[in-house]
């Protein structure tokens, strides 16, 4: 599982994985998602975009063992995985790995900022009502 680390002033930050078309909105499904956008989420509300992680697998299906297994391999190290949808499968496999997954389909820039409400400030969701 990977943790929050601290950045160079002292604030907690998450490794946040995103299943995108865009790198703006959450609307991709977790099994068809040809990239993730890896953003960290500090603590002080500083969210950037660090990388964009490509699936070589085939991703035509959604439920091809070999590109969900190099899914599980590009987010490892996230602390959170954010998709428009998953499978049952795919969430506990994450959870397992100490990844927690949400499913929403808001801006990335909004779930960022409920990430860190959830992490720093105890709330139990990130849904839009929350």
């Amino acid at each position: 599982m990977a943790d929050a680390f601290k950045n160079k002033d002292g604030k907690a930050v998450y490794r946040v994985a995103v299943s995108s078309s865009d790198g703006v909105h959450i609307d991709e499904h977790f099994g068809k998602t040809t990239r993730f956008f890896i953003f960290e989420a500090a603590e002080d509300g500083g969210c950037k975009h660090i990388e964009t992680r490509n699936v070589s697998a085939s991703t035509e299906t959604g439920h091809d063992e070999a590109a969900i297994a190099e899914k599980f391999r590009l987010v490892n190290d996230c602390r959170y995985v954010l998709s428009a949808r998953a499978g049952e499968y795919v969430r506990r496999q994450l959870l397992l790995g100490g990844v927690t997954l949400f499913e929403v389909e808001i801006p990335v820039k909004q779930a960022l900022d409920k990430i860190i409400q959830y992490s720093l400030k105890g709330k139990k969701s990130i849904d839009r009502g929350e």
